[in-house]
């Protein structure tokens, strides 16, 4: 599983290997729902692509990811201009 965050707690994208990724296009319509970084299917789906980025993106991003064997968080902030 992989799950992106901006600011703590705004779900940007979440994806559980074997079902298609889950953007919150509501409210962050920028993100490309369906955009893969690579063709291994287990890590495919890993990356955010943003179109159009504006200044709401700036923020505090984490990201986490999980499988049967480990878990791992790692957070950057990223200002938008």
């Amino acid at each position: 599983m992989v799950k992106w965050w901006l600011d703590g707690d705004k779900l940007l994208y979440q994806w559980i290997y074997g079902y298609p990724p889950a953007v919150n296009n509501e409210v962050y319509p920028e993100i490309e729902e369906n955009f893969s970084i690579s063709n291994d299917p287990l890590s495919k789906y890993r990356a955010l692509k943003i179109n159009n980025v504006n200044t709401s993106y700036t923020g505090e991003y984490s990201c986490h990811v999980s499988s049967w064997d480990s878990d791992v968080r790692n957070s950057t902030r990223m200002t938008v201009y």
